[in-house]
Order: C-alpha cells, then sequence, then structure tokens
C-alpha cells in the first residue's frame, strides 16, 4: 500500500498547479475514508512544496497534510477548521485528521481550509 500510496501522492502533487508561493495544494473529494487516503496523506509529508486535503463523505471527515517546507501547521489548521464546525481533530505539524457531525458542518470546515 505505501508504494501504491507514494505514486498516487507523486502524481496528484505532480498534476497540481502551484500557487503564487510555489505550493502545490491538492484537494480530493472521497465517498469514504479508509487507508489508502491516509497513506497518500502520509505520502504527501514527504514531499517537497505541497499539501494535500481529503474531505470525506463518510463519516463526515478530513485528512490534511502537508511537505515540511510548506510553512503550514496542518494540525493546527485541521483543529480550527472542525472546532469552528462543532467537530473535533488535530495531529501534528504534518499531519492531521478530524471529524464534523454532519455534511454541512464537513463543507464549512473544508471552505475553511481552502477547499
Amino acid at each position: 500500500l505505501a508504494e501504491v500510496a507514494a505514486a498516487r501522492a507523486a502524481a496528484l502533487a505532480d498534476a497540481a498547479p502551484g500557487g503564487p508561493d510555489g505550493l502545490r495544494r491538492v484537494v480530493v473529494r472521497l465517498a469514504a475514508g479508509g487507508d489508502e487516503p491516509r497513506a497518500v496523506a502520509q505520502a504527501f509529508a514527504g514531499l517537497a512544496r505541497a499539501s494535500y486535503l481529503a474531505v470525506i463523505a463518510e463519516p463526515p471527515s478530513l485528512l490534511f497534510a502537508s511537505s515540511a517546507d510548506s510553512g503550514l501547521d496542518c494540525g493546527a489548521l485541521l483543529k480550527a477548521a472542525v472546532t469552528a464546525a462543532g467537530g473535533r481533530g488535530g495531529g501534528n505539524a504534518r499531519l492531521a485528521q478530524g471529524s464534523v457531525p454532519d455534511a454541512a458542518a464537513l463543507e464549512r470546515a473544508a471552505a475553511s481550509l481552502g477547499a
């Protein structure tokens, strides 16, 4: 799974245009979570100038990862987003996850993270 996830992360990052700051931001919307999205997120943490946000419909949740050189603190940003939407979550600067009560809260949290 790790090799497949690393290849998927690299392909997603390569396809993403760099922003004005050079950061390649990838947002994916998934029907369900599981091991693969988490493995892809972990692979993103090892890339250069990249971030990954998985918006997961069931259960309503978010998975956020970024490279060490991104300047992002995924744990702090995600915790603020899900807390404001009535959910809970956390993590560290490179990888964070959280859940919210429903689809409307998911959209609010995702929007605050740039989705």
